[in-house]
């Protein structure tokens, strides 16, 4: 019982956001042992949209670097 306690407590949670090209935006918590599942599904079947994690670009999409960068500090406020 104790491990799966100690677990529980190690999993971090992260914010993942997926921001489209329309202005669309979608956040939701994962687990950390998710994070990289979520970002190929996104970008297999959401190609066009940046993706970030904990405020950082993991996916540019159809975005430029830069655009992806602004949006990062804007998210980081």
């Amino acid at each position: 019982m104790t491990e799966h306690v100690d677990e529980l407590v190690r999993v971090k949670k992260h914010q993942c956001i997926r921001i489209e090209k329309s202005g669309t935006r979608a956040t939701e918590v994962r687990d950390s042992d998710v994070v990289d599942l979520w970002i190929k599904f996104n970008q297999d079947f959401r190609p066009e949209a940046a993706l970030f994690v904990d405020g950082l670009c993991r996916g540019v999409g159809s975005f430029t670097e830069e655009q992806c960068a602004n949006i990062s500090a804007a998210l980081d406020r």
